[in-house]
């Protein structure tokens, strides 16, 4: 007999003679720890079944549901075996042609893509230019025909009524 199976058939001991008023409290608060602690460990020993069944179930459910599954695909696909999908090999050249044709005018189209991003930076540049040289004009021929600030001539109004 080992010390806890010891120690378990002294509180019993204990527990039994809960009956009796007699008892001192220091022995009554004993009795009450000792069968506490009793009940205790029958719950634990209940909720540790409860616990090994409700794995045990768990698994099983997810083994249901694995097939399940399983079923459900080979219906969708119609074939037999359910996993990777085997290609030809010509089907599998086909693709692999397909991909690297799609890479090659996907980089055309980067390339095409960089191309009209700079081109149009260098317009926006030259419009920019531009407009400051049509600025630069009007300040001069402003200056040239007259010179008041407050009636500025603008050389696209000019050309615009000569022609």
């Amino acid at each position: 007999m080992n010390a806890s199976d010891r120690r378990e058939s002294d509180w019993r001991g204990l527990v039994n003679e809960d009956d009796e008023p007699s008892l001192p409290p220091e022995k009554r608060n004993q009795v009450n720890l000792a069968q506490l602690l009793m009940d205790s460990r029958e719950k634990n020993k209940k909720l540790a079944e409860e616990v090994k069944e409700l794995t045990q179930r768990l698994s099983e459910i997810q083994g249901d549901n694995k097939l399940l599954r399983m079923t459900i695909t080979k219906q969708r696909l119609g074939d037999e075996e359910v996993g990777v999908r085997h290609f030809p090999a010509h089907e599998r050249e086909g693709l692999v042609r397909q991909l690297e044709q799609a890479a090659l005018q996907r980089e055309e189209l980067e390339h095409n893509l960089k191309t009209v991003s700079d081109e149009l930076q260098d317009i926006r540049a030259e419009c920019t230019v531009f407009k400051e040289k049509a600025e630069r004009l009007n300040r001069e021929l402003n200056h040239i025909l007259g010179g008041q600030e407050k009636r500025i001539i603008d050389v696209d109004v000019l050309c615009m009524e000569n022609r």
